[in-house]
Protein backbone atom coordinates (compact mmCIF):
# COMPACT_ATOMS: atom_id res chain seq x y z
CA UNK A 1 0.00 0.00 0.00
CA UNK A 2 2.81 2.41 0.86
CA UNK A 3 4.57 1.84 -2.46
CA UNK A 4 1.33 2.05 -4.44
CA UNK A 5 0.27 5.33 -2.87
CA UNK A 6 3.77 6.81 -3.26
CA UNK A 7 3.89 5.80 -6.89
CA UNK A 8 0.46 7.33 -7.51
CA UNK A 9 1.42 10.63 -5.88
CA UNK A 10 4.68 10.89 -7.84
CA UNK A 11 2.87 10.09 -11.09
CA UNK A 12 0.21 12.77 -10.45
CA UNK A 13 2.80 15.42 -9.58
CA UNK A 14 4.85 14.70 -12.69
CA UNK A 15 1.71 14.67 -14.85
CA UNK A 16 0.76 18.11 -13.52
CA UNK A 17 4.28 19.39 -14.20
CA UNK A 18 4.18 17.99 -17.73
CA UNK A 19 0.81 19.61 -18.45
CA UNK A 20 2.10 22.93 -17.11
CA UNK A 21 5.13 22.72 -19.40
CA UNK A 22 2.87 22.00 -22.38
CA UNK A 23 0.69 25.01 -21.62
CA UNK A 24 3.57 27.42 -21.15
CA UNK A 25 5.80 26.24 -23.97
CA UNK A 26 5.16 25.67 -27.66
CA UNK A 27 8.73 25.95 -28.89
CA UNK A 28 10.85 22.81 -28.35
CA UNK A 29 13.32 23.35 -25.55
CA UNK A 30 11.90 26.75 -24.53
CA UNK A 31 11.77 27.40 -20.82
CA UNK A 32 10.13 30.71 -19.86
CA UNK A 33 11.55 32.68 -16.99
CA UNK A 34 11.37 36.12 -15.40
CA UNK A 35 12.20 38.92 -17.76
CA UNK A 36 11.81 36.78 -20.89
CA UNK A 37 9.10 38.90 -22.55
CA UNK A 38 10.85 42.20 -21.89
CA UNK A 39 14.14 40.71 -23.08
CA UNK A 40 12.57 39.56 -26.33
CA UNK A 41 11.01 42.98 -26.88
CA UNK A 42 14.33 44.74 -26.30
CA UNK A 43 16.27 42.27 -28.44
CA UNK A 44 13.89 42.36 -31.40
CA UNK A 45 13.67 46.15 -31.18
CA UNK A 46 17.45 46.41 -31.40
CA UNK A 47 17.54 44.03 -34.34
CA UNK A 48 14.90 46.03 -36.17
CA UNK A 49 16.66 49.34 -35.53
CA UNK A 50 19.97 47.84 -36.65
CA UNK A 51 18.50 46.68 -39.94
CA UNK A 52 16.75 50.03 -40.44
CA UNK A 53 20.00 51.97 -39.88
CA UNK A 54 22.12 49.70 -42.14
CA UNK A 55 22.05 52.16 -45.05
CA UNK A 56 22.24 55.35 -42.96
CA UNK A 57 25.01 54.78 -40.41
CA UNK A 58 27.16 51.66 -40.62
CA UNK A 59 28.76 52.04 -37.18
CA UNK A 60 25.50 52.68 -35.32
CA UNK A 61 23.80 49.87 -37.22
CA UNK A 62 26.55 47.42 -36.29
CA UNK A 63 26.45 48.31 -32.60
CA UNK A 64 22.66 48.09 -32.37
CA UNK A 65 22.62 44.79 -34.26
CA UNK A 66 25.24 43.27 -31.96
CA UNK A 67 23.31 44.48 -28.91
CA UNK A 68 20.11 42.91 -30.21
CA UNK A 69 21.88 39.62 -31.00
CA UNK A 70 23.33 39.55 -27.49
CA UNK A 71 19.98 40.16 -25.77
CA UNK A 72 18.17 37.55 -27.86
CA UNK A 73 20.96 35.03 -27.25
CA UNK A 74 20.60 35.43 -23.47
CA UNK A 75 16.80 35.12 -23.24
CA UNK A 76 16.32 32.54 -26.01
CA UNK A 77 16.13 28.76 -25.82
CA UNK A 78 18.67 26.45 -27.40
CA UNK A 79 16.40 25.94 -30.40
CA UNK A 80 16.22 29.68 -31.00
CA UNK A 81 19.97 30.08 -30.50
CA UNK A 82 20.72 27.47 -33.17
CA UNK A 83 18.19 29.14 -35.46
CA UNK A 84 19.88 32.50 -34.81
CA UNK A 85 23.27 30.94 -35.65
CA UNK A 86 21.97 29.66 -38.99
CA UNK A 87 20.41 33.04 -39.80
CA UNK A 88 23.62 34.91 -39.00
CA UNK A 89 25.66 32.54 -41.18
CA UNK A 90 23.27 32.74 -44.12
CA UNK A 91 22.64 36.51 -44.16
CA UNK A 92 25.94 37.44 -45.91
CA UNK A 93 25.13 34.88 -48.61
CA UNK A 94 21.88 36.63 -49.55
CA UNK A 95 21.45 39.60 -51.85
CA UNK A 96 20.49 41.78 -48.86
CA UNK A 97 22.98 44.56 -48.00
CA UNK A 98 24.10 44.75 -44.36
CA UNK A 99 26.60 46.93 -42.57
CA UNK A 100 28.59 44.03 -41.10
CA UNK A 101 29.47 40.44 -41.90
CA UNK A 102 27.11 38.73 -39.47
CA UNK A 103 28.98 35.41 -39.63
CA UNK A 104 31.42 36.66 -36.99
CA UNK A 105 28.49 37.55 -34.71
CA UNK A 106 27.82 33.81 -34.40
CA UNK A 107 30.22 33.83 -31.45
CA UNK A 108 27.60 35.69 -29.37
CA UNK A 109 24.86 33.01 -29.34
CA UNK A 110 27.50 30.27 -29.19
CA UNK A 111 29.01 31.81 -26.04
CA UNK A 112 25.56 32.28 -24.49
CA UNK A 113 24.72 28.64 -25.20
CA UNK A 114 27.98 27.46 -23.64
CA UNK A 115 27.49 29.52 -20.47
CA UNK A 116 23.72 29.29 -19.95
CA UNK A 117 22.56 25.94 -21.34
CA UNK A 118 22.88 22.81 -19.16
CA UNK A 119 25.31 20.16 -20.42
CA UNK A 120 23.91 17.07 -22.08
CA UNK A 121 24.86 13.49 -21.33
CA UNK A 122 27.67 12.42 -23.64
CA UNK A 123 27.72 9.03 -25.27
CA UNK A 124 30.29 7.39 -27.52
CA UNK A 125 30.78 9.50 -30.63
CA UNK A 126 29.56 12.80 -29.18
CA UNK A 127 32.86 14.55 -29.92
CA UNK A 128 33.44 12.82 -33.27
CA UNK A 129 32.19 15.68 -35.46
CA UNK A 130 33.93 18.49 -33.49
CA UNK A 131 37.16 16.48 -33.45
CA UNK A 132 37.01 15.84 -37.19
CA UNK A 133 36.30 19.50 -38.00
CA UNK A 134 39.13 20.58 -35.68
CA UNK A 135 41.50 18.22 -37.53
CA UNK A 136 40.44 19.63 -40.90
CA UNK A 137 40.98 23.14 -39.52
CA UNK A 138 44.49 22.17 -38.42
CA UNK A 139 45.34 20.79 -41.87
CA UNK A 140 43.86 23.90 -43.52
CA UNK A 141 46.02 26.11 -41.28
CA UNK A 142 49.11 24.13 -42.28
CA UNK A 143 48.25 24.56 -45.97
CA UNK A 144 48.61 28.33 -45.63
CA UNK A 145 52.39 27.82 -45.75
CA UNK A 146 52.23 26.69 -49.40
CA UNK A 147 48.99 28.34 -50.56
CA UNK A 148 49.13 30.85 -53.40
CA UNK A 149 46.01 32.61 -52.05
CA UNK A 150 47.02 33.41 -48.47
CA UNK A 151 44.08 35.71 -47.76
CA UNK A 152 41.52 33.17 -48.95
CA UNK A 153 43.24 30.43 -46.96
CA UNK A 154 43.16 32.53 -43.80
CA UNK A 155 39.46 33.39 -44.16
CA UNK A 156 38.57 29.81 -45.04
CA UNK A 157 40.48 28.45 -42.06
CA UNK A 158 38.89 30.98 -39.70
CA UNK A 159 35.36 30.13 -40.84
CA UNK A 160 36.09 26.42 -40.50
CA UNK A 161 37.46 26.98 -36.99
CA UNK A 162 34.23 28.79 -36.03
CA UNK A 163 32.21 25.86 -37.37
CA UNK A 164 34.32 23.40 -35.35
CA UNK A 165 33.90 25.43 -32.14
CA UNK A 166 30.14 25.77 -32.70
CA UNK A 167 29.78 22.04 -33.33
CA UNK A 168 31.54 21.37 -30.01
CA UNK A 169 29.10 23.60 -28.13
CA UNK A 170 26.10 22.10 -29.92
CA UNK A 171 27.31 18.55 -29.28
CA UNK A 172 27.63 19.18 -25.53
CA UNK A 173 24.74 21.59 -24.92
CA UNK A 174 21.95 20.73 -27.40
CA UNK A 175 19.75 17.76 -28.17
CA UNK A 176 19.03 16.58 -31.68
CA UNK A 177 15.39 17.63 -31.33
CA UNK A 178 16.41 21.23 -30.66
CA UNK A 179 18.84 21.39 -33.58
CA UNK A 180 16.53 19.60 -36.00
CA UNK A 181 13.64 21.97 -35.24
CA UNK A 182 15.93 24.96 -35.78
CA UNK A 183 17.14 23.58 -39.12
CA UNK A 184 13.57 22.75 -40.14
CA UNK A 185 12.28 26.26 -39.39
CA UNK A 186 15.30 27.85 -41.11
CA UNK A 187 14.86 25.82 -44.30
CA UNK A 188 11.10 26.27 -44.32
CA UNK A 189 11.36 30.07 -44.01
CA UNK A 190 13.88 30.19 -46.86
CA UNK A 191 11.70 27.98 -49.06
CA UNK A 192 8.53 30.00 -48.48
CA UNK A 193 10.36 33.32 -48.91
CA UNK A 194 12.01 32.17 -52.14
CA UNK A 195 8.73 31.00 -53.65
CA UNK A 196 6.92 34.19 -52.65
CA UNK A 197 9.66 36.42 -54.11
CA UNK A 198 9.64 34.35 -57.29
CA UNK A 199 5.85 34.66 -57.59
CA UNK A 200 5.99 38.42 -57.00
CA UNK A 201 8.71 38.80 -59.61
CA UNK A 202 11.66 40.14 -57.58
CA UNK A 203 14.58 40.08 -59.98
CA UNK A 204 17.17 39.08 -57.37
CA UNK A 205 15.18 35.93 -56.56
CA UNK A 206 14.83 34.98 -60.22
CA UNK A 207 17.30 33.79 -62.81
CA UNK A 208 15.21 33.55 -65.93
CA UNK A 209 12.66 30.79 -65.29
CA UNK A 210 14.57 29.42 -62.26
CA UNK A 211 13.90 30.07 -58.57
CA UNK A 212 16.95 31.51 -56.82
CA UNK A 213 15.41 32.63 -53.52
CA UNK A 214 17.03 34.82 -50.89
CA UNK A 215 20.41 33.21 -51.56
CA UNK A 216 20.30 34.32 -55.19
CA UNK A 217 21.43 30.82 -56.18
CA UNK A 218 19.26 28.15 -57.79
CA UNK A 219 21.55 25.33 -56.65
CA UNK A 220 21.44 26.72 -53.11
CA UNK A 221 17.64 26.71 -53.19
CA UNK A 222 17.76 23.05 -54.19
CA UNK A 223 20.17 22.18 -51.35
CA UNK A 224 17.90 23.89 -48.81
CA UNK A 225 14.93 21.92 -50.15
CA UNK A 226 16.90 18.66 -49.90
CA UNK A 227 17.86 19.31 -46.26
CA UNK A 228 14.25 20.22 -45.44
CA UNK A 229 12.94 16.99 -46.99
CA UNK A 230 15.48 14.95 -45.02
CA UNK A 231 14.81 16.58 -41.64
CA UNK A 232 11.00 16.78 -41.84
CA UNK A 233 10.23 13.02 -41.43
CA UNK A 234 12.16 12.99 -38.14
CA UNK A 235 9.88 15.64 -36.65
CA UNK A 236 6.53 14.02 -37.26
CA UNK A 237 3.80 13.70 -39.85
CA UNK A 238 2.67 17.32 -39.73
CA UNK A 239 6.16 18.67 -40.31
CA UNK A 240 6.56 16.29 -43.25
CA UNK A 241 3.21 17.23 -44.81
CA UNK A 242 4.04 20.94 -44.62
CA UNK A 243 7.59 20.65 -45.95
CA UNK A 244 7.20 18.03 -48.67
CA UNK A 245 5.22 20.01 -51.33
CA UNK A 246 7.21 23.21 -50.76
CA UNK A 247 10.55 21.42 -51.12
CA UNK A 248 9.56 19.43 -54.22
CA UNK A 249 8.07 22.52 -55.84
CA UNK A 250 11.27 24.47 -55.13
CA UNK A 251 13.51 21.76 -56.63
CA UNK A 252 11.38 21.68 -59.78
CA UNK A 253 11.32 25.47 -60.21
CA UNK A 254 15.01 25.83 -59.32
CA UNK A 255 15.83 23.16 -61.96
CA UNK A 256 18.58 21.82 -59.71
CA UNK A 257 19.61 18.40 -61.01
CA UNK A 258 22.02 17.80 -58.11
CA UNK A 259 19.30 18.43 -55.53
CA UNK A 260 16.83 16.30 -57.50
CA UNK A 261 19.30 13.41 -57.63
CA UNK A 262 19.93 13.67 -53.89
CA UNK A 263 16.18 13.73 -53.29
CA UNK A 264 15.71 10.63 -55.48
CA UNK A 265 18.37 8.77 -53.47
CA UNK A 266 16.75 9.85 -50.19
CA UNK A 267 13.29 8.69 -51.29
CA UNK A 268 14.66 5.45 -52.77
CA UNK A 269 16.31 4.53 -49.46
CA UNK A 270 13.08 5.14 -47.54
CA UNK A 271 10.94 3.20 -50.04
CA UNK A 272 13.49 0.38 -50.25
CA UNK A 273 13.55 0.01 -46.48
CA UNK A 274 9.75 -0.10 -46.37
CA UNK A 275 9.58 -2.72 -49.15
CA UNK A 276 12.26 -4.86 -47.50
CA UNK A 277 10.40 -4.66 -44.20
CA UNK A 278 7.14 -5.75 -45.85
CA UNK A 279 8.32 -8.26 -48.47
CA UNK A 280 11.92 -9.16 -47.59
CA UNK A 281 15.04 -9.19 -49.75
CA UNK A 282 13.24 -10.62 -52.81
CA UNK A 283 10.82 -7.70 -52.88
CA UNK A 284 13.70 -5.24 -52.52
CA UNK A 285 15.54 -6.79 -55.48
CA UNK A 286 12.35 -6.72 -57.56
CA UNK A 287 11.85 -3.04 -56.71
CA UNK A 288 15.46 -2.24 -57.69
CA UNK A 289 15.08 -4.07 -61.01
CA UNK A 290 11.76 -2.43 -61.88
CA UNK A 291 13.12 1.04 -61.18
CA UNK A 292 16.43 0.48 -63.00
CA UNK A 293 15.00 -0.82 -66.28
CA UNK A 294 13.08 2.39 -67.19
CA UNK A 295 16.16 4.49 -66.48
CA UNK A 296 18.30 2.20 -68.65
CA UNK A 297 15.76 2.39 -71.46
CA UNK A 298 15.66 6.18 -71.14
CA UNK A 299 19.43 6.43 -71.43
CA UNK A 300 19.63 4.15 -74.47
CA UNK A 301 16.67 5.38 -76.48
CA UNK A 302 16.47 9.15 -75.99
CA UNK A 303 18.65 11.77 -77.58
CA UNK A 304 20.36 13.54 -74.70
CA UNK A 305 20.08 17.07 -76.07
CA UNK A 306 17.84 18.87 -73.58
CA UNK A 307 19.38 22.10 -72.25
CA UNK A 308 16.53 23.56 -70.19
CA UNK A 309 14.30 22.31 -67.39
CA UNK A 310 14.96 19.95 -64.53
CA UNK A 311 15.55 16.95 -66.82
CA UNK A 312 18.27 18.31 -69.09
CA UNK A 313 21.34 16.55 -70.38
CA UNK A 314 23.84 19.30 -71.12
CA UNK A 315 27.17 18.81 -69.34
CA UNK A 316 27.84 21.94 -67.28
CA UNK A 317 30.37 20.38 -64.90
CA UNK A 318 33.22 19.37 -67.20
CA UNK A 319 34.48 22.93 -67.63
CA UNK A 320 34.69 23.31 -63.85
CA UNK A 321 36.00 19.85 -63.01
CA UNK A 322 38.91 19.84 -65.47
CA UNK A 323 40.91 22.58 -63.63
CA UNK A 324 40.40 20.73 -60.34
CA UNK A 325 41.71 17.48 -61.77
CA UNK A 326 44.63 19.34 -63.34
CA UNK A 327 45.49 20.94 -60.00
CA UNK A 328 45.39 17.54 -58.27
CA UNK A 329 47.64 15.95 -60.90
CA UNK A 330 50.07 18.88 -60.70
CA UNK A 331 50.16 18.93 -56.86
CA UNK A 332 49.21 15.38 -55.83
CA UNK A 333 50.71 15.35 -52.33
CA UNK A 334 49.71 18.62 -50.64
CA UNK A 335 47.45 20.38 -53.15
CA UNK A 336 47.36 24.09 -53.89
CA UNK A 337 46.19 25.23 -50.43
CA UNK A 338 42.91 25.47 -48.56
CA UNK A 339 40.12 27.68 -49.94
CA UNK A 340 41.96 28.27 -53.22
CA UNK A 341 38.67 27.56 -55.03
CA UNK A 342 35.24 28.95 -54.31
CA UNK A 343 32.36 26.71 -53.25
CA UNK A 344 30.82 27.20 -56.70
CA UNK A 345 33.27 24.74 -58.28
CA UNK A 346 30.44 22.18 -58.11
CA UNK A 347 32.16 19.20 -56.49
CA UNK A 348 33.03 19.02 -52.81
CA UNK A 349 35.28 16.00 -53.26
CA UNK A 350 37.30 17.29 -56.23
CA UNK A 351 37.59 20.67 -54.52
CA UNK A 352 39.23 19.16 -51.41
CA UNK A 353 41.42 16.90 -53.56
CA UNK A 354 42.73 19.89 -55.52
CA UNK A 355 43.33 21.95 -52.38
CA UNK A 356 44.92 19.28 -50.14
CA UNK A 357 46.05 16.49 -52.48
CA UNK A 358 46.26 12.97 -51.06
CA UNK A 359 45.48 14.35 -47.60
CA UNK A 360 42.22 15.64 -49.03
CA UNK A 361 41.30 12.14 -50.19
CA UNK A 362 41.46 10.87 -46.62
CA UNK A 363 39.54 13.91 -45.39
CA UNK A 364 36.60 13.51 -47.79
CA UNK A 365 36.53 9.76 -47.09
CA UNK A 366 36.41 10.43 -43.35
CA UNK A 367 33.69 13.06 -43.87
CA UNK A 368 31.49 10.56 -45.72
CA UNK A 369 32.03 7.85 -43.09
CA UNK A 370 31.33 10.23 -40.19
CA UNK A 371 28.13 11.60 -41.72
CA UNK A 372 26.80 8.10 -42.39
CA UNK A 373 27.81 6.94 -38.90
CA UNK A 374 26.27 9.92 -37.10
CA UNK A 375 23.02 10.02 -39.05
CA UNK A 376 22.63 6.24 -38.84
CA UNK A 377 21.88 6.77 -35.13
CA UNK A 378 18.51 8.08 -36.38
CA UNK A 379 17.80 4.80 -38.17
CA UNK A 380 16.68 4.74 -41.79
CA UNK A 381 15.54 8.38 -42.04
CA UNK A 382 18.95 9.62 -40.92
CA UNK A 383 20.76 7.23 -43.27
CA UNK A 384 18.61 8.43 -46.18
CA UNK A 385 19.45 12.06 -45.39
CA UNK A 386 23.19 11.30 -45.18
CA UNK A 387 23.22 9.48 -48.53
CA UNK A 388 21.21 12.23 -50.22
CA UNK A 389 23.65 14.87 -48.93
CA UNK A 390 26.71 12.89 -50.03
CA UNK A 391 25.28 12.38 -53.53
CA UNK A 392 24.48 16.08 -53.82
CA UNK A 393 28.03 16.95 -52.71
CA UNK A 394 29.39 15.13 -55.77
CA UNK A 395 28.01 17.97 -57.89
CA UNK A 396 28.15 20.89 -55.41
CA UNK A 397 31.16 22.27 -53.52
CA UNK A 398 29.71 23.26 -50.15
CA UNK A 399 30.21 20.23 -47.86
CA UNK A 400 33.49 21.29 -46.19
CA UNK A 401 33.25 25.04 -46.80
CA UNK A 402 33.22 26.85 -43.46
CA UNK A 403 31.45 29.90 -44.85
CA UNK A 404 28.54 27.91 -46.30
CA UNK A 405 25.26 27.99 -44.37
CA UNK A 406 24.35 24.57 -45.84
CA UNK A 407 27.52 23.06 -44.35
CA UNK A 408 26.71 24.59 -40.97
CA UNK A 409 23.21 23.08 -40.97
CA UNK A 410 24.43 19.58 -41.91
CA UNK A 411 27.41 19.43 -39.54
CA UNK A 412 25.45 20.85 -36.58
CA UNK A 413 22.79 18.21 -37.18
CA UNK A 414 25.46 15.52 -37.29
CA UNK A 415 27.10 16.83 -34.11
CA UNK A 416 23.83 16.75 -32.16
CA UNK A 417 22.98 13.11 -32.92
CA UNK A 418 25.29 11.87 -30.15
CA UNK A 419 23.82 13.96 -27.32
CA UNK A 420 21.24 12.80 -24.80
CA UNK A 421 19.12 14.91 -22.42
CA UNK A 422 20.16 14.85 -18.74
CA UNK A 423 18.43 12.54 -16.29
CA UNK A 424 16.48 15.39 -14.69
CA UNK A 425 14.48 15.86 -17.91
CA UNK A 426 13.15 12.31 -18.13
CA UNK A 427 9.47 11.79 -18.87
CA UNK A 428 6.83 11.31 -16.13
CA UNK A 429 6.33 7.70 -17.23
CA UNK A 430 9.84 6.86 -16.15
CA UNK A 431 9.13 8.20 -12.65
CA UNK A 432 5.95 6.13 -12.35
CA UNK A 433 7.98 2.96 -11.77
CA UNK A 434 7.94 1.49 -8.23
CA UNK A 435 9.97 3.65 -5.89
CA UNK A 436 11.89 0.64 -4.58
CA UNK A 437 13.86 0.65 -7.84
CA UNK A 438 15.06 4.21 -7.26
CA UNK A 439 15.06 4.67 -3.45
CA UNK A 440 16.57 2.26 -0.94
CA UNK A 441 13.90 1.85 1.72
CA UNK A 442 14.69 1.37 5.43
CA UNK A 443 14.99 -2.21 6.61
CA UNK A 444 11.67 -2.37 8.50
CA UNK A 445 9.71 -0.97 5.54
CA UNK A 446 11.33 -3.32 3.04
CA UNK A 447 10.57 -6.32 5.25
CA UNK A 448 6.98 -5.17 5.65
CA UNK A 449 6.49 -4.95 1.90
CA UNK A 450 7.88 -8.48 1.42
CA UNK A 451 5.49 -9.85 4.00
Amino acid sequence: MLLASSRLRVSKVNSKDANARRRTSTVPGFRPGPGTVSGWVMGLTCLGLGLALSNANAMASSLVLLMGIGIVSVVASNTTRVLLILILVSLPLTWLTLAIDTRYAVLIPVTAMWLLAPPQLRVRGTLLVPGFLALVTFVAALSMSWSDSLTKAQLGTLSLAMLAATSLVVATRCTFKQVSWAVYVWTLVLLVTGLVLFAVGISEAMGGPRVRGLMGNAQGAGIIALICIGVAPMLGRRAFIVAWPLAIFTIILAQSRAAALGCVVLIAVLIGYWIKKKTGVVGLLAFSLLTSLPLLWLGLSLELTGETGLIRFNNSRTVVWEPLLTAFITHPWAGVGWASYESGVESSYLKVLAELGIIGFFIVSAAAIILVKQFSRLQVTGLALALGILVNAVFEGWLLTGGSAYAWAVWLLAASTGSRPPLLTTTPRQYSLPLSRHIKLPLHLSQRTRN
